[in-house]
């Protein structure tokens, strides 16, 4: 039952990313089209700023997932209402903190940013997003929880495809027939607290025995000011370059950076489906069932890799016909910088290999090892970032990202493996290092061949389809010889689910 759950999840999440994917980069380029490349970048800049703002939740949902694992299998509700209602009164006041410092922030901050727009506006459109952000924290939350650590995600992404579609349809809509970003911004709040009032609804319609108003003294959510740094680091890690470059450079050029990040992160929500779907699961077995950890790691590993390289394989082939295609009509700025695309596609890369071993630590509680971890992280990523910065702009700060995102995965799948799961790495780095070899060499390959080839959408499409299908027929053909018991346990579980009343 836990793995069709996660299978279910998996599957309505991709529907949900994919048509939010879409319908994103369709409202981007409708931003650019109608309001140019200011306003594109003014809008990366406000996505950043809301990722600053979590920094209020330190952490905190994770640590009451953990809490809630032990009595949600045990059905104790008693202990679970307990928990709840914690979680409750914590998260309203991570939502009113939000709220205040997160308005007050950015008038400040909206002072700072080098772009054409005006300041009232600027701050119309923060104010929108942060009250969004916001209302999240104080009523949707708290629902969220329950569909978490009962594995029923799939129902909030359902809700999700309906919020998705009339949000950014509505939006664009707004910007094409009145170019009135404020509007649009408007717009995105109302979808949100109405698409968090759904969630409500359902949640006290299937978990009828949950309870928010119980007496809660002595609950402590334990691991909130270990996961803070881990939340730091995050925060830094995806800020940094769009602060720099808004202050410094300009939204203009930021807008440049966000369509390269705009398609990375759809690779990487994409993976992240996949790579994010199994950790209730895995939870679950590190708090209850530890001798299957070491075989679930195997599986969770070998999957988290494949993926990463079909995707990133097919994704540097196609980023720069993409970014022609999709900017073609857009004279403002220079798109076309293929250095971008390569850096980020290698930053993707190291940033997702070490998820599993992450997901490992964190879900097994070790919330203090995660800590010095992010310590450690955090401190490489702010020397690099400076140096790099200062010495080669843009371009410096990505390989300030790169060289950290490769300390931290060293030491995550060391610890993991070692610590955690007490096995040796050889597993993963022959899971590993075959794979990223097969998957550079087909990228390089492929790369050459696109830019011989004068695309148009149909042909990019095709291209895409084409690749796609041969890269996935290698890596898994590969896989099949040399990772075959693997294969056979994940095939195994595929058949159970569908053959499972």
């Amino acid at each position: 039952m836990r793995t069709k759950r996660t299978l279910l999840n998996m599957i309505f999440s991709v529907i949900s990313l994919l048509i939010s994917s879409v319908l994103t980069i369709l409202l981007t380029r409708t931003v650019l089209v109608y309001l140019g490349s200011d306003y594109n970048g003014l809008n990366g800049t406000i996505t950043q700023f809301l990722s600053v703002l979590m920094l209020f939740e330190s952490g905190f949902t994770v640590a009451a997932l953990v809490k809630l694992y032990k009595p949600f299998g045990e059905d104790d509700y008693g202990e679970i209402n307990r928990i709840l209602s914690k979680t409750k009164i914590k998260f309203r006041q991570i939502g009113w903190l939000m709220l205040f410092c997160g308005s007050v922030a950015a008038a400040v901050y909206a002072l700072f940013i080098k772009t054409e727009v005006d300041y009232i506006i600027v701050v119309l459109m923060f104010l929108c997003s942060i009250g969004s952000t916001a209302f999240n924290f104080l009523y949707t939350y708290k629902y969220r929880l329950l569909f978490q650590v009962s594995q029923t995600e799939y129902i909030i992404y359902i809700v999700n495809i309906v919020q998705y579609v009339i949000m950014y349809s509505g939006m664009m809509v707004i910007l094409a027939t009145t170019k009135n970003i404020v509007f649009a911004r408007a717009f995105y709040l109302l979808a949100n607290i109405l698409a968090g009032l759904a969630i409500g609804f359902i949640a006290r319609r299937k978990f009828k025995k949950a309870d928010y108003s119980v007496e809660c003294n002595g609950i402590v959510i334990e691991g909130t000011k270990d996961l803070f740094i881990s939340r730091l680091v995050g925060i830094c890690y995806n800020s940094l370059t769009f602060f720099y470059m808004a202050v410094f450079v300009g939204t203009s050029q930021t807008s440049i950076y966000t369509v390269y990040n705009s398609v990375m992160s759809l690779i990487h929500n994409f993976s992240n489906v996949a790579l994010n779907a199994p950790q209730n699961a895995l939870g679950q077995i590190l708090n209850s069932e530890k001798q299957r950890v070491k075989k679930t790691l195997d599986e969770y590993e070998y999957t988290s890799v494949l993926i990463i390289s079909i995707l990133l394989s097919v994704t540097m082939a196609l980023y720069i016909p993409f970014i022609k295609l999709y900017t073609a009509d857009v004279t403002d700025a220079n798109y076309i910088q293929p250095e971008i695309a390569l850096l980020l596609v290698l930053i993707t890369l190291t940033q997702m290999i070490h998820i599993p071993s992450g997901k490992c630590i964190e879900l097994s509680g070790k919330f203090k090892v995660v800590k010095t971890i992010q310590i450690i992280t955090f401190v490489s990523l702010l020397i690099l970032s400076m140096a790099g910065a200062l010495i080669k702009g843009l371009m410096g700060l990505l390989i300030a990202k790169l060289i950290t995102n490769i300390i931290l995965a060293s030491v995550e799948i060391g610890y993991a493996h070692i610590k955690v799961v007490e096995k040796s790495l050889k597993r993963f780095l022959l899971i590993l290092c075959p794979n990223i070899a097969i998957a550079a060499t087909l990228a390089f390959v492929e790369y050459k061949l696109m830019f011989s080839i004068e695309v148009t959408i149909i042909r990019f499409l095709i291209c895409g389809i084409l690749l796609l299908m041969v890269n996935s027929l290698v890596l898994v053909g590969f896989g099949r010889v040399f990772y075959s018991e693997v294969i056979k346990s994940l095939f195994n579980r595929v058949k159970f689910m569908i053959i499972r009343k």
